[in-house]
Protein backbone atom coordinates (compact mmCIF):
# COMPACT_ATOMS: atom_id res chain seq x y z
CA UNK A 1 0.00 0.00 0.00
CA UNK A 2 0.70 3.21 -0.49
CA UNK A 3 2.12 4.66 2.36
CA UNK A 4 0.44 7.87 1.41
CA UNK A 5 -2.66 6.69 1.43
CA UNK A 6 -2.61 4.75 4.69
CA UNK A 7 -5.57 5.04 7.64
CA UNK A 8 -3.54 6.84 9.47
CA UNK A 9 -2.40 9.64 7.37
CA UNK A 10 -6.04 9.65 5.39
CA UNK A 11 -7.77 10.69 9.25
CA UNK A 12 -4.86 12.98 9.77
CA UNK A 13 -5.88 15.00 6.17
CA UNK A 14 -9.69 14.72 7.47
CA UNK A 15 -9.84 15.52 10.90
CA UNK A 16 -7.15 18.99 9.66
CA UNK A 17 -9.89 19.43 7.03
CA UNK A 18 -12.49 19.34 9.19
CA UNK A 19 -11.18 21.65 11.94
CA UNK A 20 -10.00 24.13 8.79
CA UNK A 21 -13.56 24.44 7.89
CA UNK A 22 -14.63 24.59 11.42
CA UNK A 23 -12.23 27.85 12.17
CA UNK A 24 -13.24 28.77 9.03
CA UNK A 25 -16.83 28.96 10.14
CA UNK A 26 -16.09 30.38 13.56
CA UNK A 27 -14.19 33.11 11.68
CA UNK A 28 -17.28 34.35 9.53
CA UNK A 29 -19.31 33.97 12.81
CA UNK A 30 -17.08 36.45 14.83
CA UNK A 31 -17.20 38.88 12.04
CA UNK A 32 -20.52 38.63 11.50
CA UNK A 33 -21.45 39.12 14.91
CA UNK A 34 -18.72 42.31 14.75
CA UNK A 35 -20.12 43.94 11.59
CA UNK A 36 -23.74 43.14 12.95
CA UNK A 37 -22.63 45.11 16.89
CA UNK A 38 -21.35 47.92 15.04
CA UNK A 39 -24.45 48.51 12.14
CA UNK A 40 -26.77 48.59 15.85
CA UNK A 41 -24.91 50.60 17.37
CA UNK A 42 -24.99 53.10 14.44
CA UNK A 43 -28.01 52.29 13.16
CA UNK A 44 -30.36 51.72 16.07
CA UNK A 45 -33.52 51.13 15.18
CA UNK A 46 -36.30 53.28 17.92
CA UNK A 47 -37.78 50.49 19.84
CA UNK A 48 -34.11 49.84 20.72
CA UNK A 49 -33.18 53.34 21.47
CA UNK A 50 -36.12 54.14 23.48
CA UNK A 51 -35.40 51.10 25.58
CA UNK A 52 -32.18 53.22 26.47
CA UNK A 53 -34.46 55.97 28.06
CA UNK A 54 -36.11 53.33 30.13
CA UNK A 55 -36.73 54.99 33.64
CA UNK A 56 -39.82 55.77 35.54
CA UNK A 57 -40.21 58.99 36.88
CA UNK A 58 -41.74 60.92 39.14
CA UNK A 59 -42.89 64.40 39.66
CA UNK A 60 -44.91 66.55 42.34
CA UNK A 61 -47.14 69.63 41.23
CA UNK A 62 -49.18 71.87 42.80
CA UNK A 63 -52.30 73.87 40.82
CA UNK A 64 -52.80 77.19 41.79
CA UNK A 65 -54.93 77.26 44.39
CA UNK A 66 -54.67 73.80 45.79
CA UNK A 67 -53.19 72.62 48.68
CA UNK A 68 -52.20 69.24 47.66
CA UNK A 69 -50.09 68.21 44.62
CA UNK A 70 -51.14 66.24 41.87
CA UNK A 71 -48.17 63.53 41.52
CA UNK A 72 -47.09 62.49 38.02
CA UNK A 73 -45.97 59.19 36.87
CA UNK A 74 -44.36 57.86 33.82
CA UNK A 75 -41.96 55.63 31.90
CA UNK A 76 -39.52 58.09 29.97
CA UNK A 77 -39.05 55.52 27.00
CA UNK A 78 -42.56 56.28 26.43
CA UNK A 79 -42.87 60.16 26.04
CA UNK A 80 -40.80 62.73 26.52
CA UNK A 81 -40.87 66.80 27.54
CA UNK A 82 -43.37 67.89 24.59
CA UNK A 83 -45.55 64.95 24.74
CA UNK A 84 -45.61 65.01 28.59
CA UNK A 85 -46.76 68.46 28.37
CA UNK A 86 -49.49 67.83 26.12
CA UNK A 87 -51.42 65.14 27.94
CA UNK A 88 -50.98 67.11 31.27
CA UNK A 89 -52.66 69.92 29.69
CA UNK A 90 -55.59 68.28 27.27
CA UNK A 91 -56.14 64.88 29.17
CA UNK A 92 -57.49 64.70 33.22
CA UNK A 93 -54.87 64.77 36.18
CA UNK A 94 -54.24 62.65 38.66
CA UNK A 95 -56.34 63.38 41.75
CA UNK A 96 -54.92 65.97 44.39
CA UNK A 97 -52.64 64.47 47.26
CA UNK A 98 -51.94 65.52 50.76
CA UNK A 99 -48.25 64.24 51.14
CA UNK A 100 -45.38 65.25 53.69
CA UNK A 101 -42.55 64.79 51.41
CA UNK A 102 -43.36 64.77 48.17
CA UNK A 103 -40.90 63.45 45.27
CA UNK A 104 -37.46 65.85 44.75
CA UNK A 105 -37.08 66.30 41.11
CA UNK A 106 -33.44 67.67 41.23
CA UNK A 107 -30.46 67.55 44.02
CA UNK A 108 -29.37 70.95 43.90
CA UNK A 109 -30.44 74.36 42.19
CA UNK A 110 -29.66 77.75 41.42
CA UNK A 111 -30.89 80.65 39.64
CA UNK A 112 -28.64 82.82 37.14
CA UNK A 113 -28.53 86.74 35.76
CA UNK A 114 -27.08 86.57 32.50
CA UNK A 115 -24.09 89.30 32.62
CA UNK A 116 -24.09 92.00 29.58
CA UNK A 117 -22.41 90.52 26.90
CA UNK A 118 -21.84 91.41 22.95
CA UNK A 119 -22.19 87.58 22.33
CA UNK A 120 -24.59 86.74 18.92
CA UNK A 121 -27.30 84.21 20.24
CA UNK A 122 -29.98 83.16 22.10
CA UNK A 123 -30.32 83.66 25.28
CA UNK A 124 -29.98 79.68 26.27
CA UNK A 125 -26.80 79.40 24.25
CA UNK A 126 -25.47 82.25 25.78
CA UNK A 127 -26.52 80.81 29.52
CA UNK A 128 -24.39 77.61 28.28
CA UNK A 129 -21.24 79.77 27.19
CA UNK A 130 -21.05 81.83 30.09
CA UNK A 131 -21.58 78.60 32.46
CA UNK A 132 -19.36 76.75 30.70
CA UNK A 133 -16.40 79.79 30.17
CA UNK A 134 -16.56 79.82 34.31
CA UNK A 135 -16.21 76.04 34.91
CA UNK A 136 -13.49 74.55 36.80
CA UNK A 137 -12.54 72.70 33.42
CA UNK A 138 -12.28 75.79 31.13
CA UNK A 139 -10.13 77.54 34.04
CA UNK A 140 -7.73 74.94 34.64
CA UNK A 141 -7.34 74.52 30.66
CA UNK A 142 -8.88 71.20 30.01
CA UNK A 143 -11.46 70.64 27.32
CA UNK A 144 -14.90 70.02 27.86
CA UNK A 145 -17.56 67.76 26.40
CA UNK A 146 -21.52 68.69 26.41
CA UNK A 147 -24.28 67.38 25.00
CA UNK A 148 -27.81 69.39 24.76
CA UNK A 149 -31.32 67.87 24.35
CA UNK A 150 -32.33 68.39 21.27
CA UNK A 151 -36.25 66.60 20.84
CA UNK A 152 -37.16 65.26 17.09
CA UNK A 153 -40.87 65.01 17.74
CA UNK A 154 -41.60 68.42 15.40
CA UNK A 155 -40.81 66.25 12.64
CA UNK A 156 -43.26 63.90 12.96
CA UNK A 157 -46.61 64.32 11.03
CA UNK A 158 -49.07 66.09 12.33
CA UNK A 159 -51.16 63.28 12.96
CA UNK A 160 -48.19 61.24 14.82
CA UNK A 161 -47.28 64.40 16.48
CA UNK A 162 -47.98 63.12 20.38
CA UNK A 163 -47.67 58.70 19.74
CA UNK A 164 -45.99 56.83 22.41
CA UNK A 165 -42.01 57.20 22.37
CA UNK A 166 -38.85 59.39 23.15
CA UNK A 167 -37.86 61.67 20.02
CA UNK A 168 -35.16 63.34 21.79
CA UNK A 169 -31.30 63.41 20.52
CA UNK A 170 -28.24 64.69 21.98
CA UNK A 171 -26.58 67.48 20.21
CA UNK A 172 -22.29 66.80 21.13
CA UNK A 173 -20.01 69.43 21.25
CA UNK A 174 -16.52 69.46 22.52
CA UNK A 175 -15.30 72.87 23.94
CA UNK A 176 -11.65 73.90 23.63
CA UNK A 177 -9.60 76.21 26.71
CA UNK A 178 -8.70 78.45 23.88
CA UNK A 179 -12.24 79.07 22.34
CA UNK A 180 -13.45 82.15 22.71
CA UNK A 181 -17.00 82.97 24.01
CA UNK A 182 -18.89 83.46 20.48
CA UNK A 183 -16.55 80.58 19.58
CA UNK A 184 -18.24 78.22 22.39
CA UNK A 185 -21.71 79.71 21.57
CA UNK A 186 -21.35 79.31 18.05
CA UNK A 187 -19.70 75.36 18.21
CA UNK A 188 -22.92 74.46 20.01
CA UNK A 189 -25.60 76.57 17.91
CA UNK A 190 -23.89 74.35 14.60
CA UNK A 191 -24.03 71.19 16.55
CA UNK A 192 -27.59 72.01 17.37
CA UNK A 193 -28.51 72.50 13.64
CA UNK A 194 -26.80 69.37 12.55
CA UNK A 195 -29.28 67.30 14.62
CA UNK A 196 -32.26 69.37 13.34
CA UNK A 197 -30.71 68.78 9.94
CA UNK A 198 -30.45 65.14 10.28
CA UNK A 199 -33.28 62.68 9.17
CA UNK A 200 -32.33 60.58 12.22
CA UNK A 201 -35.43 60.74 15.02
CA UNK A 202 -33.66 59.17 17.61
CA UNK A 203 -29.82 58.36 19.01
CA UNK A 204 -28.06 55.64 18.30
CA UNK A 205 -26.76 53.40 20.94
CA UNK A 206 -23.37 54.79 20.25
CA UNK A 207 -24.48 58.19 20.47
CA UNK A 208 -26.35 56.71 23.92
CA UNK A 209 -23.27 55.14 24.97
CA UNK A 210 -20.76 58.62 24.42
CA UNK A 211 -23.71 60.80 26.11
CA UNK A 212 -22.58 59.14 29.41
CA UNK A 213 -19.35 60.49 29.00
CA UNK A 214 -19.82 63.96 28.57
CA UNK A 215 -19.06 66.42 31.23
CA UNK A 216 -22.46 68.43 30.97
CA UNK A 217 -25.74 67.88 29.58
CA UNK A 218 -28.03 71.15 29.33
CA UNK A 219 -31.91 71.00 28.77
CA UNK A 220 -33.95 74.14 28.12
CA UNK A 221 -36.19 72.63 29.94
CA UNK A 222 -40.37 73.31 29.94
CA UNK A 223 -41.76 71.37 32.62
CA UNK A 224 -41.45 73.89 35.09
CA UNK A 225 -44.81 75.35 35.00
CA UNK A 226 -47.54 73.96 32.99
CA UNK A 227 -50.22 76.46 31.92
CA UNK A 228 -53.73 74.52 31.84
CA UNK A 229 -56.82 75.14 29.61
CA UNK A 230 -58.50 77.08 32.49
CA UNK A 231 -55.65 79.07 33.32
CA UNK A 232 -54.34 78.28 36.16
CA UNK A 233 -50.84 77.15 36.34
CA UNK A 234 -49.27 73.72 37.90
CA UNK A 235 -45.67 74.58 39.12
CA UNK A 236 -43.23 71.44 40.20
CA UNK A 237 -42.05 70.95 43.48
CA UNK A 238 -38.37 70.95 42.32
CA UNK A 239 -37.12 70.32 46.53
CA UNK A 240 -32.96 70.35 46.37
CA UNK A 241 -30.66 72.00 48.04
CA UNK A 242 -29.51 75.86 46.79
CA UNK A 243 -25.93 75.92 45.71
CA UNK A 244 -24.32 79.19 44.96
CA UNK A 245 -23.18 79.48 41.09
CA UNK A 246 -19.68 79.54 41.92
CA UNK A 247 -20.05 76.63 44.35
CA UNK A 248 -21.56 74.93 41.45
CA UNK A 249 -18.93 75.55 38.70
CA UNK A 250 -16.20 74.25 40.95
CA UNK A 251 -17.72 70.58 40.87
CA UNK A 252 -15.73 68.32 38.67
CA UNK A 253 -18.31 65.23 38.11
CA UNK A 254 -20.59 65.20 35.37
CA UNK A 255 -24.11 67.03 35.74
CA UNK A 256 -27.31 67.01 34.39
CA UNK A 257 -28.97 70.88 34.03
CA UNK A 258 -32.65 71.82 33.79
CA UNK A 259 -32.43 75.50 32.21
CA UNK A 260 -35.85 77.14 33.31
CA UNK A 261 -36.13 80.29 31.66
CA UNK A 262 -37.46 83.08 34.22
CA UNK A 263 -37.29 85.82 31.95
CA UNK A 264 -35.22 88.65 31.44
CA UNK A 265 -31.96 86.93 30.93
CA UNK A 266 -32.68 85.21 34.22
CA UNK A 267 -32.25 81.05 34.27
CA UNK A 268 -33.23 78.88 37.00
CA UNK A 269 -30.93 75.30 37.23
CA UNK A 270 -32.11 72.26 38.23
CA UNK A 271 -28.99 70.52 38.99
CA UNK A 272 -28.45 66.40 39.14
CA UNK A 273 -25.46 64.14 38.90
CA UNK A 274 -25.36 61.91 35.93
CA UNK A 275 -25.68 58.69 37.81
CA UNK A 276 -28.94 59.67 39.75
CA UNK A 277 -30.55 61.34 36.93
CA UNK A 278 -29.12 59.38 33.56
CA UNK A 279 -31.53 59.78 31.08
CA UNK A 280 -34.17 61.56 32.83
CA UNK A 281 -34.85 64.74 30.93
Amino acid sequence: MDPLLSPALIGQGSSFFIEHVFNMKAAAIAVAIVVFVVLLSCYTPRSLSNLSWRMKLCKAYKIDGETGFRVIKYFHDKTDGHRLKHDMQTKTLPRMVHIKKPPEYCQLWTRVKLPRTKLEGSSFLRLVTVFLSKTRHIREMRQVSTSIVVSTRYKLTEKERFKDGCFLRMAFTTVRPDLSLQGILDAHSSSIQSIRAAPALVDSLADRAYYTSTNYTFNKWMLNTIELADGRNMRLHHGGARIRLKDLLAIKFPLDIKCIAEGDDVWTLLVNPYFYSIGAT
